[in-house]
């Protein structure tokens, strides 16, 4: 074999290696460096030759710095613009470097039509591992849009492949049809697909459609439309579709987050369902699965973008559930760092949505931090209602689900709160004590350990001395206060919160009982608690152990004083004189209640005198408690029958040991525990009477004693022990055929089981019809017979019977029927001659009874009979024998007040349409300046006697006088006016009567009459707990409305008058009023603000209210002034006088109160909050002068612009955003410090976010087109244009986010900036968006994403370059142009982190996602989330 020649090596590149440039063959191969031809190093030069090729450094001595060199060249500012041009050079050459180069006419492949097998064969080569470079010469046609997709699903096709195949279809698409939004019809085209995916219940196909939708999304050959599809299919799933739609949002949830638009409707579509699960509790457990996808989708949003749920419309809807769901859940056993972590960004979303609530005071604004605490703690005892889960609160007062459990200091100042908020006077509500009782009752057994469990009962009984120690009292004997502290020390004794014992022998101890120290001020505070508090102990040697030790600290060992003995003995007598049969020897031969004569038994059945009230309310709770507990209440217990049944007393009702009380009595001993305030005595006896007694006539008092203090039973924790009761004795009752129409009715109300409440529902419609009429009646018949007969005769229908009953089946419950028994007794009560009030009271009592009878077979009883037709038959205004016109007029006063009593007729009923409707008429007249003629003034004057009958229960100077049953009814019906928050007709009343009374002259006996009734009334005990309660609303109705709907000034004055009243404010001075002194009001306003605190701030705001109204009201006589012309609640005198008061009004609120600190401008705030509009409107104005003037505001200052926002017009609130705007211009104009120029900004900023709302909402209004020329002519867009850019820009400031470190401030822009894209409509939205695109925003790389996810602006992605050709998704086609036949330039993948993999084939695949359904993904998505598979 001939030697082959050798052959010249040539030197070539490594094979398929692709050139860096194609048009630059200088640029080589990447990685590979040839030798060239005539380099240095090849010059055979006789230096080269002999010492080898040195290369020449650039600079001679390379440890030398240029510093020196190159510094003076650098400060010439052609050198820096030449450097930068040389620099902008190079960046343009790398640029055109890296682009692509391709052909100007990109060629896809051709599609070819086939048969079908061959189709089919083509799609299993696709589906298995034939290189796509032989496929793509023989690609099928007709295998496109919905049809191509179901192929690949149908041969499962590897999701690379098959969005090859949908590229190369897609492309043929598009160069044929010259499609250029192809993507748009292919999204449509394959949330087509995908939609019937999820109805066809197949879960491989689902999970693979899935997968090959975040495939082509990635590919850009789906866009956000498929996102926006996928929310809309979510919405409308039902339960069972709701999975599949949640993984398909899982795949893509990267995609959402990139949106604040899209998270938002996500969210709010997962909350949607949430609640709506949760509202049917019964379905929970059907849909565990469910509920827990939901769950870990919300978890996982707001763990990893917090800042979306800031969005304030929806977190007011829905922040209940989102703390359920977020923080409360104890189902999702989470790592205790994550729950940590979610509870810290759950109070971060809430006070950063909180913020935009115009009407929510911000606590955190509080500068001084023990107020901030005290704020919380009295807003969570102040949600204390009735039916309050104690539990709940308990554990949110005292932080016990916390993972930082209190210090026992703090214990102790939650505990000296408690006792604050139950003596304060600026609280309502004697349920207060027994609620902090079961409160601390709750926390000291919260725990298991006995030894914690005694340190806790240790701290308590600790902390209350302390409390006894610091808390101050009044100097008068008879404090108020003390009632209080001792009444709750006596229910925190009788609980075991509090050892008396243990507490008496502290004081020895610590010396303060000792003579010398007798006199001091902490020694003579106790020994007055000594005195005043009770002792409650069981068992005997320890009760005489501590009677002894009380009497010996109190009085000495040889003192013989008697007080407690004689105040115990009165108040035994006083009792005694009411209950003589009780406490009578003859009691043990009673077999039945007995009934009172109005004429023997008159002093008992008439209220106690006013002289024993104030005795009884007035004793200590030592002697009270003793005079109940030992001497009251066990001889009511012993007042029963004795004898056992013979032949002599075998009819009677009652049986051996059946008590012997008649209402009269049990109304009488429930008034004396009411006033001694024991409610736990009172409980035990009302239980204790229901059980042992039949006495018909005790149950509706019952029944209104229990309503009456529901709110302590529910304190108490005895709620339910009442209502066991109250249902045993309906079904006693029910077995004895005798049940009693007002315990079913009550129970229905109160009653939730509903097995229960169907067996009451049964007991109520088969209400036995042939009941007896009344007991009263056939008593009473020898003595009122013919009357009684009169009244039977007179009613239509009704046939007189000789017997001995009357039944009350013969009368009628149609309203006909009940208007003609109310004739019918009007007609016996003008016709009755008793000269005694005690006969007429027997058969107005009579009559009572018998329209109660009958009444309780009604559904409203008689009152819309009365109100309708009685009324305008006697009561006519035209007629002189009107029945308010007559000398009989007295009796029917006590039928209205029996009416109301006994419940046949509303108290609403009477006011409104008796006595409201009349005074109307009467002040009309008036006004109109005529006289009221004697009868009308008669008239009026039995108005009023109606109205102190009613309203104040008093015994009246007229001489009728009311029962103590009377009372206790009417004090009920009164107080519900605290609870039902329904008052406007009594504000009516007294605007009728403040008109009457200013139209009289101050002479005239009507009119004194007329001011001494709004004096009593505004003295009145309910009437003042309901200025406690509802102190806004009372301020509403009586001085707003009589603002609107009268314009005289002295009406206006009489109306402020009883709030003040009402308030109990005895700081004003009268000459204020009578206009002799206005600078008095500055002295009210300085004694307000010095006075108030967290326990009287609504007190102290209504005050600051009413003195300002009635600064409006001075008359123009006073110097400084202010006057009204016309009436109307103005400043005026002269302009002068005006300018002068206005001024020092204003001056002092700014400089003095706000700007100064002296008062903490929370506080300022919650003052001003729902102020007059023209008070605020010059706060307010004076207000921006103050922005103007200062920098630097002191902090809080806008919780003081929110309060005074929220009484202006909208016209100011834009106004107030515009002047904002251009002082943060200013601001940022300006070279400040760092510190002063992030203070003056946020400042502004916080201001911002009180009117956002306000300028969102105006400019969606007024931009109603796409035009930007037409909104640019629109003010308002104006302003919210500048204030969008101006966020942004301080979004990118590093002053503002401090590389991190500023992130509150970066927050609240941040939020800022979503709200008004998030308020305003979609038109300006759009406009502004559009805007935007114009500004260049240096986006900060701190939370960049957290800015880009807000903004919607079109922030192009990064590339590698400009592609001249313009390649789009459509064209990126693997396996075309390898020999560039078709596309001369190969696209390298790896430039886009591709990578390849070993089998089956060479193809390239993403490394973040998964390429083929087949891979083990569900198992993957399961073990990281729980079984969820749909």
């Amino acid at each position: 074999m001939a030697q082959q020649q050798l052959q010249r090596y040539t030197l070539t590149p490594p094979k398929n290696l692709v050139r860096f440039h194609k048009e630059s063959i200088d640029l080589g191969f990447p990685d590979f460096y040839p030798p060239k031809h005539g380099q240095d190093e090849d010059q055979m030069t006789e230096e080269n030759v002999k010492k080898g090729f040195n290369d020449t450094p650039f600079v001679q001595n390379e440890h030398f710095s240029a510093h020196d060199v190159i510094y003076d060249e650098l400060k010439k500012d052609d050198t820096l613009k030449n450097l930068g041009d040389f620099m902008a050079d190079i960046m343009k050459r790398k640029n055109e470097t890296n682009t692509f180069q391709g052909s100007s006419q990109f060629m896809g492949p051709t599609i070819v039509w086939v048969t079908a097998d061959e189709r089919d064969k083509w799609l299993r080569d696709l589906a298995g591992n034939v290189a796509l470079k032989v496929l793509a010469r023989s690609v099928p046609k007709g295998v496109d849009g919905k049809d191509l997709l179901e192929a690949v699903t149908s041969y499962r096709v590897p999701l690379a492949r098959a969005t090859w195949f949908t590229k190369i279809v897609g492309i043929n698409k598009i160069i044929q049809n010259r499609n250029t939004d192809y993507t748009k019809e292919w999204t449509n085209i394959f949330y087509t697909f995908i939609r019937d995916q999820s109805l066809s219940h197949d879960p491989d196909r689902w999970r693979y459609s899935i997968l090959l939708a975040k495939w082509q999304f990635d590919e850009q050959l789906l866009d956000q439309r498929l996102l926006r599809y996928t929310l809309e299919q979510l919405d409308q799933a039902d339960h069972c579709q709701t999975p599949m739609w949640l993984w398909l949002v899982q795949q893509f949830l990267s995609e959402f987050q990139r949106s604040r638009t899209l998270m938002r409707l996500l969210i709010e579509i997962i909350i949607k369902k949430l609640q709506d699960i949760y509202q049917h509790p019964h379905i929970i457990l059907k849909l565990d699965l469910v509920v827990k996808m939901l769950k870990n989708m919300l978890h996982t949003l707001f763990i990893t973008t917090p800042d979306m749920f800031v969005f304030p419309v929806c977190w007011n809807t829905y922040k209940d559930l989102l703390r359920i769901v977020l923080v409360d859940d104890d189902s999702k056993t989470d790592p205790p760092n994550l729950k940590h972590q979610r509870e810290r960004y759950f109070e971060a979303v809430r006070s950063r949505n909180e913020i935009f609530d115009d009407k929510k005071i911000n606590p955190l604004g509080m500068s001084n931090v023990r107020d901030a605490l005290d704020s919380r703690m009295i807003s969570i005892l102040d949600k204390i209602t009735y039916r309050t889960d104690y539990h709940s609160i308990t554990a949110e007062y005292f932080r016990t689900n916390s993972n930082f459990q209190m210090m026992e200091r703090e214990v102790s100042r939650h505990i000296h709160t408690l006792c604050r908020w139950t003596i304060t006077p600026f609280r309502e509500g004697d349920f207060r004590a027994y609620s902090v009782s079961t409160i601390l009752d709750i926390w000291k057994n919260g725990v298991s350990d006995v030894k914690e469990k005694l340190e806790r009962e240790t701290i308590i009984q600790s902390s209350l001395v302390e409390f006894l120690d610091i808390y101050p009292f009044g100097e008068n004997e008879l404090n108020e206060q003390e009632e209080t502290i001792a009444r709750l020390f006596g229910v925190l004794t009788k609980n075991g919160h509090f050892s008396y014992q243990r507490y008496l022998q502290r004081l020895i101890a610590r010396g303060d009982v000792r003579p010398e120290r007798r006199d001091t001020e902490r020694s003579l505070r106790h020994l007055r608690y000594v005195k005043w508090f009770a002792i409650y102990e069981t068992d005997f040697h320890d009760l005489n152990h501590n009677m002894n030790q009380r009497w010996h600290i109190l009085y000495g060992i040889n003192n013989k004083d008697a007080t407690d003995k004689k105040t115990i003995d009165t108040l035994s007598n006083i009792i005694s004189e009411k209950l003589p049969n009780v406490f009578s020897p003859k009691a043990k031969d009673m077999n039945s209640p007995m009934v009172d004569d109005p004429v023997s038994d008159f002093n008992c059945i008439i209220n106690f005198d006013d002289t024993s009230l104030e005795l009884i309310q007035n004793a200590t709770k030592f002697c009270q408690l003793r005079v109940v507990q030992e001497f009251l209440i066990p001889s009511v217990k012993k007042f029963v029958q004795n004898a056992p049944i013979d032949d002599t007393n075998w009819k009677s009702l009652t049986e051996p040991g059946s008590s012997l009380l008649n209402a009269r009595q049990l109304a009488t001993i429930i008034q004396v525990i009411e006033l001694t305030k024991d409610y736990g005595s009172l409980l035990e006896l009302i239980i204790w009477v229901l059980e042992n007694s039949l006495e018909r006539t005790l149950f509706p008092l019952i029944v209104d004693t229990i309503k009456r203090h529901e709110m302590i039973w529910d304190a108490m924790g005895k709620s339910d022990g009442v209502f066991d009761a109250l249902m045993k004795k309906n079904d006693q009752l029910r077995e004895k055929r005798a049940t009693e129409i007002c315990i079913i009715k009550y129970l229905l109300s109160v009653i939730h089981d509903p097995e229960k409440k169907s067996k009451l529902e049964q007991d109520l419609t088969q209400f036995p019809t042939k009941s007896q009429l009344s007991v009263a009646v056939s008593r009473n018949r020898d003595r009122l017979g013919q009357d009684v007969k009169n009244l039977f005769t007179r009613t239509p229908g009704f046939k007189w019977s000789n017997a001995s009953q009357v039944d009350s089946r013969w009368f009628s419950p149609d309203d006909g029927y009940l208007y003609a028994i109310l004739e019918s007794c009007t007609d016996v009560i003008h016709s009755q001659n008793y000269s005694e009030w005690a006969d007429s009271q027997k058969l107005l009592d009579v009559i009572g009874d018998l329209l109660r009878e009958v009444g309780d077979r009604t559904t409203e009883g008689f009152d819309a009979v009365f109100s309708k037709k009685w009324l305008s038959n006697y009561t006519r205004a035209d007629d002189d024998d009107s029945l308010l016109r007559q000398d009989i007029t007295n009796r029917f006063l006590i039928f209205f007040t029996i009416l109301v009593v006994r419940h046949l007729i509303k108290i609403e009923t009477i006011l409104e349409h008796l006595v409201e409707k009349n005074l109307i008429r009467l002040s009309h007249k008036l006004s109109n300046k005529k006289q009221l003629d004697s009868n009308e003034i008669i008239e009026c004057r039995n108005l009023v006697i109606l109205l102190r009958i009613l309203l104040m229960h008093k015994n009246d100077p007229s001489g009728i006088p009311l029962t103590t049953m009377e009372i206790q009814g009417l004090q009920l019906i009164c107080e519900s006016f605290i609870h039902n928050n329904d008052f406007t007709i009594i504000s009516n009343v007294f605007q009728k009567l403040a008109i009457i009374e200013s139209s009289l002259g101050s002479n005239d006996d009507l009119a004194f009459e007329l001011k001494q009734l709004r004096i009593d009334f505004s003295r009145v005990y309910w009437f003042k707990q309901l200025c406690i309660a509802n102190i806004d609303n009372v301020y509403d109705r009586f001085v707003k409305g009589a603002k609107k709907q009268n314009n005289n000034k002295e009406v206006k004055k009489l109306m402020i008058e009883i709030v003040r009243s009402g308030l109990g404010n005895i700081s004003y001075d009268n000459n204020i009023m009578n206009g002799h002194s206005s600078s008095l009001c500055f002295k009210n306003l300085e004694k307000i603000f010095s006075a108030v605190n967290l326990w009287n701030i609504q007190k102290s705001r209504i005050e600051f209210f009413t003195c300002m109204d009635q600064i409006m009201l001075l008359d123009s006589s006073s110097n400084g002034s202010l006057h009204s012309n016309d009436g109307d609640l103005v400043m005026g005198g002269s302009d002068e006088d005006f300018d002068n008061l206005k001024s020092r009004v204003i001056d002092y609120f700014w400089e003095e109160l706000v700007l100064k600190g002296n008062n903490d401008c929370l506080i300022v705030s919650h003052i001003i909050r729902g102020i007059r509009e023209d008070v605020a409107v010059e706060l307010f104005e004076h207000g921006l002068i103050i922005l103007e003037k200062y920098g630097e505001l002191i902090v809080g200052i806008e919780e003081v612009f929110r309060a005074l926002l929220l009484s202006v017009r909208d016209s100011k609130k834009l106004e107030f955003s515009e002047a904002l705007i251009t002082q943060v211009q200013k601001i940022s104009d300006e070279n400040k410090d760092h510190t002063t120029f992030v203070s003056c900004i946020m400042t502004r900023i916080k201001l911002f976010v009180l009117v956002a709302s306000v300028l969102a909402a105006r400019v969606t209004a007024v931009v109603t087109t796409n035009s930007i020329e037409f909104a640019n002519r629109q003010p308002d867009y104006n302003i919210i244009m500048k204030w969008v850019v101006m966020l942004i820009k301080l979004l990118c400031n590093e002053r503002i986010h401090q590389n991190g470190s500023g992130a509150d401030n970066f927050d609240l822009i941040l939020d800022l900036v979503s709200f008004l894209l998030d308020e305003m409509g979609k038109i300006p939205r759009a406009i502004i968006v559009a805007e935007l695109k114009k500004y260049h925003f240096n986006i900060p790389v701190i939370w960049s994403n957290r800015i880009k996810r807000v903004l919607p602006l079109n922030i192009p992605k990064e590339t590698l370059g400009k592609r001249k050709h313009g390649l789009d998704a459509w064209q990126l086609i693997e396996g075309i142009g390898e020999n560039d036949d078709l596309n001369n330039s190969a696209i390298d993948l790896s430039w886009y982190d591709a990578k390849f993999y070993q089998k089956p084939s060479k193809r390239l695949k993403r490394s973040d996602e998964y390429e083929d359904y087949n891979l083990d993904f569900n198992k993957k998505y399961n073990e990281e989330n729980g079984h969820l598979e749909p």
